[in-house]
């Protein structure tokens, strides 16, 4: 089990932008935006091609709230930042 960081250490900022979690947000709420986006432009002859389901708007909002969830995910539970990468508060 691992010790908190003392209060003056802290992660480096750029910690949580490198954490895999968060690209990952970040793509699935880029594409979950354009895949929406087109279900929303989507013609009725489209949607009656997919049995009458507006699949591209449901897939859209399905990869948002992935995303959300990939998000609060990084935001609940913390990159864990090896002792090493450590910064000194008074370094910043």
């Amino acid at each position: 089990m691992t010790t908190p960081p003392p209060a003056d250490q802290t992660p480096p900022k750029h910690a949580k932008l490198l954490d895999l979690r968060f690209v990952i947000a970040v793509m699935f709420a880029i594409f979950g935006v354009l895949v929406t986006f087109s279900g929303f432009t989507a013609s009725n002859e489209e949607i009656e091609q997919a049995a009458g389901i507006n699949i591209s708007l449901w897939t859209g909002a399905g990869l948002l709230l992935l995303s959300g969830g990939f998000a609060l995910w990084v935001i609940l539970v913390p990159a864990d930042v090896p002792e090493g990468h450590i910064v000194d508060a008074s370094d910043e």
